[in-house]
């Protein structure tokens, strides 16, 4: 498909949800500290979302992501930024 040189072509960017917001907060949050222990992280995380309920969720999605490491603590998991 091509699109003539003169026609009028408008990107629009898709809107950024509220939990990509907070995503991108739990990522920074982790990213600022280095390194954070579970249950503070759980703490500042359940201050963002609202809930226990949504922190859980985030905690879960950081655990999957490839900048963050996690790792086991004497008491709790160590959330530890890596650059990917």
């Amino acid at each position: 498909m091509s699109v003539p040189a003169d026609a009028d072509v408008a990107l629009v960017a898709p809107p950024v949800s509220q939990d990509d917001a907070l995503w991108r907060t739990a990522r920074d949050l982790v990213r600022q500290a280095g390194q954070i222990d579970g249950p503070q992280l759980l703490g500042q995380l359940e201050g963002l979302a609202g809930s226990t309920a949504a922190a859980k969720r985030l905690l879960v999605r950081l655990r999957h992501c490839s900048e963050i490491k996690v790792l086991s603590g004497t008491d709790s998991p160590l959330y530890s930024w890596v650059e990917a």
